[in-house]
Parts: structure tokens; sequence; C-alpha cells
């Protein structure tokens, strides 16, 4: 920190101690000498301590709590709380003293005092605006180095034209008095390029956190932006080239986690987008390679509005051209489902994870939608994510409606490999389908090996033509090893009438060098195509063959048959 700045913070103190966020003193001009001369460290408060509150009781419930010591520099006042049920406020003195603590409520079933946390908050330092300039750093000391908004109209921190710079270790607390919190545009002549941002915290700002606007090779490394009135990260429509979110959390946000606005090329995200009102992520228009992996969405959309993800149709003359999401995890309870995908072309949607029934149900919640404007679609290896179309009808579900109930207390079937099981000849397990109504649309079960890996797939004959699946389900192969793994197939044309029996046939084989002698056989399902009818009522049962069948309901009244035990 300059010589100068700290003569200002210092003629501006009491006892040597920064000014408190009184709202009245701005450092914007001693800040901004700072970053034109290159580098501003914020400077970070030391933290209150040494504070000592004492509970008393009276009959198991805390009738006051004493303030022992009132330590030094809580120029805001803490957090107080009490262990149990119990809740107190605290109170602070112009020398950054706690001065009072007001019990709100005394709880009630105490046996002994319970313990008391004192909380100290950071000072925040008013800002109007600072100025980025090309190159610049802004550090600094974490959660006790604090910037607040000086001036509603303007974002606190803002570039035009500037790149190379970096933002690091500090928190902006927008206290809903501005619009934006940050904002970085691209000049006439050129992006906001090569630019970082890495462990800020940034909340609570009315219409957007972080926005950029011509941007290339921005890089966020565990930002934290939470709270805003609209959008935890803004996209700008326009120009945003190879952003990459590594990390962090863009949460509780009134809109959305993230927007990735129109004419964005190269999107990675790798990170939290949980609770935002809508959203996690939202994309709409002419994108370009949307990547999505090793994410985390959870609780975005309320009152069954929302989606984790979701791709709206604007035109089909401008489609988002490569989405990509994969190794990430759905949790949308609360929402219309985890993700909707319209205008999107050429979509890859592989080893993702619905959360099992923790927060809502997992097979109304977690849904994935397929909707106008969506093509050239690869679905591979999810797990307890169900896959529709906008009429609800299942196309590619990975764990079918009602599957979870079926294998919890049931033990699988054990098949022994052929000595020459491979690609031309594999190992087969045949099932019997009825279907009184509809057409059966897709079939699946539970599969691991006893030990190494092997290939596995699925296959439905139509009863009076020869199988669908020998060239079209190539796509559908993979790998299983020890641990449980769904193996399934959906299919696009109807390939059983009404009031006929289909084949389903499991077929396996070990991959070379693979120790597999066998394989473990759960749960097997399949499910139908029925107008007007909701997608949990889509199960068929099996027809097992060989003895000691046994019929397990589900929660929609359906009943599908088991294997034999092993």
């Amino acid at each position: 920190m300059k010589f100068p700045l700290i003569l200002a913070l210092l003629a501006a103190s009491a006892f040597g101690q920064l000014i408190p966020d009184d709202g009245q003193t701005d450092f914007t001009a001693a800040f901004q000498r700072d970053l034109d001369a290159g580098h501003l460290r914020i400077p970070g408060d030391r933290l209150g301590a040494g504070a000592k509150i004492t509970p008393v009781l009276t009959n198991g419930v805390v009738t006051s709590l004493k303030l022992e010591a009132p330590g030094e520099r809580y120029c805001k006042a803490p957090e107080i709380r009490v262990e149990g049920d119990a809740r107190a406020v605290a109170q602070v003195d112009a020398n950054c003293r706690l001065a009072e603590i007001r019990l709100l409520d005394g709880g009630s079933g105490y046996k002994a005092p319970p313990r008391v946390f004192i909380t100290p908050r950071p000072r925040c330092y008013k800002v109007t605006q600072l100025l980025i300039p090309t190159g610049a750093i802004v550090e600094g000391d974490g959660f006790s180095s604090c910037l607040m908004p000086g001036d509603a109209a303007k974002p606190l921190l803002f570039s035009e034209g500037a790149y190379g710079f970096h933002l690091r270790n500090f928190y902006v607390d927008g206290r809903s008095l501005a619009n934006i919190g940050m904002q970085f545009n691209g000049g006439i002549t050129g992006d906001a390029a090569r630019s970082t941002l890495e462990n800020i915290f940034i909340i609570g700002f009315r219409q957007k956190n972080i926005e950029l606007n011509k941007s290339y090779g921005f890089v966020f490394t565990n930002v934290h932006s939470a709270g805003s009135g609209g959008w935890g990260l803004y996209l700008r429509d326009g120009y945003n080239n190879a952003t990459q979110v590594i990390s962090g959390e863009y949460s509780g946000n009134q809109i959305g986690g993230v927007y990735i606005g129109d004419d964005s090329i190269l999107f990675h995200f790798s990170s939290i987008a949980e609770s935002n009102r809508q959203y996690g992520i939202y994309y709409r228009g002419l994108a370009h390679g949307i990547l999505i992996d090793n994410a985390y969405f959870e609780a975005n959309g309320h009152d069954g509005k929302g989606w984790d993800l979701r791709g709206e149709f604007s035109s089909y003359d401008r489609p988002v051209r490569g989405l990509t999401v994969r190794n990430t995890l759905f949790n949308s309870s609360g929402a219309a489902g985890a993700a909707f995908l319209e205008n999107t072309v050429d979509i890859d949607f592989a080893h993702n994870t619905g959360v099992p029934p923790m927060l809502g149900d997992a097979f109304t919640s977690n849904v994935v939608r397929i909707g106008k404007g969506a093509g050239m679609l690869s679905i591979e290896g999810n797990t307890s994510l169900a896959f529709q179309n906008t009429a609800g009808t299942p196309i590619n579900t990975e764990i079918p409606p009602g599957t979870a109930s079926l294998f919890t207390s049931e033990l699988p079937s054990r098949v022994t490999l052929s000595a020459t099981s491979n690609a031309a000849a594999p190992t087969t397990v045949s099932r019997k389908v009825a279907v009184p109504s509809g057409h059966l649309v897709g079939a699946g079960i539970w599969m691991k090996t006893d030990a190494g890996t092997a290939t596995a797939w699925v296959e439905i004959a139509d009863a009076s033509t020869s199988y669908t699946g020998t060239t079209v389900n190539q796509p559908h192969r993979q790998t299983i090893g020890p641990e449980w793994q769904w193996v399934s197939m959906n299919i696009a044309t109807e390939i059983a009438a009404n009031s006929k029996t289909t084949d389903v046939n499991f077929r396996v084989y070990r991959n070379d060098g693979s120790e597999a002698k066998a394989v473990y056989f759960r749960a097997p399902i399949a499910w139908r195509d029925i107008a007007g009818t909701p997608a949990r009522k889509t199960i068929q049962s099996f027809s097992a063959t060989g003895t000691d069948t046994r019929r397990t309901s589900t929660s929609d009244g359906h009943s599908a048959t088991l294997p034999s035990k092993p």
C-alpha cells in the first residue's frame, strides 16, 4: 500500500484504527491512486477479538448474558450464537467494543450453561467506483478486506477496454445499494482479455453481481457470487469468448446463477450453482461450445418452476451449437426439473447423476426435458435422471420411474459368462415383455461384474420382425465393472404394437484381459409410450424365465417381476 493512502486512512481514524463503514467516508480517491500505479492492496481489518460473554441460567432457561469483557476491534456488531435454541444480538460503541448483549429468546431445557460463540464481521470501505487499468492488481486479505458501493448507478469495480488485470482475495458487499458489483467491458478496438478473479466473495447487488461484455479468456477461480437481485454472473449478449469458471459458487440469486449470452463461445463451467430462484445456468441464442463438467446443481427453481440448466428456444436459425454436460450432479427438488434443452444441436449428455430422493422425488424432480430445436442428441451412462420430450414421454430414461423401489431388498441374479463370449457371440439373458397397450420404447437393468470389466448393452426384438438393436444399439454399449451400473436403451420408433409380446435381451461379454467370469443382474425394467399418461405410469413388468419369480409393487401401483434368486 502506498504511503499517501496510509496517511489518508490514519488521518480519518481514531486511535490508529481504520474508520468503520459508517456510510459517509468515501475511500475512492485514496484507493484509485494506488490502483492507477498498478497495485491496490485493500487493507484487511483485524477482526474483533477478546470479547467474553457468560450465560446465566434459571430453571433451564437463559435469563441473561453477562458481558465479562468487551474485547476490541468490533467495529461492526458481531454475530452472537448461543448453543441450543436461545438467541441474542450484540451492540457496539464508537470505540469498536461490545457495549451490550440483548437476549431475544432464553430457550429452554438447559442443564448446564451453554457455550456462546462470537463471530466478528468485517468492516467495508465505501467506494463510489474504482476504474481498473490494464495489468493492474487488486488484492486483499480475504474476508477481512471488504468493499461496499457508494453510488447506486455505478459498478463498484469497472473496466473499459482494460485487459490482463487480476483481482483476488477480497469481499464485496452490495447491500442492495447498487445495481452492478463488477463490470468488465471490452473497448472499441479490443477485448477485455486474459484477466483473472480469484478467491472473491461478492454478494447483494440489485441486478448483477458480475458482468462480462466483449471479454476473452477470463478465468474465475473460487469466486462466490450470491444474493443478487438478478444474476450471479452475467455474460452479456454480443461477444464473450473462452470464459472458464472453475470452483466457487453461484448461488442464492433471485433470477439465476449464470447467464450465457448470445454469441458466447467456449464457456466452461466446473462449479456450484444452487438455490437460485429460477435457474442454475441459462443460455439462449447462437452460442458455441458450452461445456459443463464436474459441476453441482441443487435446489434451483422454486414452486415447481425453473431449472438447474435451461436452454430456451429463440430461433431455428440461431441454435446453440455444441452443449456438453458431463460428470455433473443434479438435485432439482422444488423446480420443474433438472434440465430443459431447446434450440440446441449437438448435445452430449453423459455420465451425470441425479441425487436419489433426499430432497424430493428423483424421478419427478430430476427430469431432463428435450424440447423443440434440439437435435443430434447423445445420452450415455446417466443415473437417476429421467429423459423426456415436452409431452413427458420417456426418450432415454436411465432409471425408469419407480425403479428405485425394486432393488432395495432383492438379491441379484448371477449369470456365468460363456467361455467364448465376445462381441460376435455375447452371453445373453432374455426376458419376455407383455405390452397390453401403447408401445414399448425402452428397457434397462442394473449390472455389475464379479471382477474386471465387461461390455454390456440392451437389445429389443419385435415379435413380428427381427432385432432392432444389433446396429442401432452400438452407441449404447458401455463398460461395466464390479460396481452396480445402469445399462439401458431407448428407441424412437414403435417396435411393439398393442397386445404383443416382445423379447428384451441383455448382452454382455468380457473385455480383453479382464478377470470377469460372471455378471450380476438386478431389477430389469421396460417402459412404454402411452399417449396422455404421465411419465410415472410408463412402467411395464418383465416375466422372468425360470422359477422363483417375485413381484414387487412400485409406488405408482404398477408391479414388476424381479429375477430369480442367485
